[in-house]
């Protein structure tokens, strides 16, 4: 008696399905042991950091000493305590014998001055103004720090203003022949505020004492701010 051809298919078709059963099983296995190795790793990520990472943005582990570009945001991560005015990384400095690795990170970004026709296009253009957010003291309180042109004075009130129509008020503390320096805490709310910002301008005063009203990017300031939480986290903490 000859075996019905419609048997043969149907063998056939049930080997390639149990093949493509096999095949999935493992690839999800593989995948949830990758997920898993980086979580042992890196720790959980935070919502923040998924997003970066979907983004293509640097994934930044604890204890992160150098620098990464968020959007319009650089993380800087510096060896060490952060000096006063957290605008350049201390020279040098590294952490005292027998106390636990550190570092001090801050989120910058900087807007360019509009070049002159004659300048040359390869020269590299000044800089405007600085905007600099950090964690400070054994608290983590959170700052401003902007670097400004010097037609400020010392005492100087310069405003941060978030789009709901919030402001961080800085002071400018110091003023060189080339610069101006100014400083100020936020609170809580509005570090949390910053997180979330859809824009964020700056007031200041340029020739003449004129004040100005200048728009910062908020491109990639959330990513830059969650990485900055995971750097300032040491390895093992």
């Amino acid at each position: 008696m000859s075996v019905p051809r419609s048997s043969l298919p149907k063998a056939t078709g049930g080997k390639r399905a149990t093949v493509w059963r096999a095949v999935v099983f493992t690839g999800a296995g593989l995948v949830l042991f990758a997920v898993a190795a980086l979580y042992v790793v890196l720790g959980t990520p935070s919502a923040g950091d998924i997003l970066a990472r979907v983004r293509g943005e640097p994934s930044i582990a604890r204890g992160f000493i150098g620098m990464a570009q968020f959007g319009q945001w650089r993380l800087i991560c510096a060896p060490g305590p952060a000096p006063l005015n957290g605008l350049t990384p201390p020279a040098g400095v590294s952490a005292p014998v027998n106390a636990p690795a550190a570092n001090a990170c801050r989120i910058n970004q900087e807007m360019p001055a509009p070049q002159e026709k004659e300048v040359a296009a390869s020269e590299a253009a000044k800089v405007l103004i600085a905007a600099n957010f950090s964690l400070v003291g054994e608290r983590r309180t959170p700052v401003a720090m902007l670097r400004l042109p010097p037609t400020a004075r010392p005492g100087d009130v310069i405003a941060v203003r978030f789009d709901d129509g919030a402001t961080v008020k800085t002071v400018v503390r110091d003023c060189a022949e080339a610069e101006c320096f100014a400083t100020g805490a936020l609170s809580e709310g509005d570090w949390t505020r910053l997180a979330t910002a859809r824009s964020l301008q700056v007031t200041f005063p340029v020739a003449g004492r004129q004040w100005v009203l200048l728009d910062l990017s908020v491109e990639g300031l959330p990513a830059a701010i969650a990485a900055l939480a995971r750097a300032e986290n040491p390895p093992g903490a």
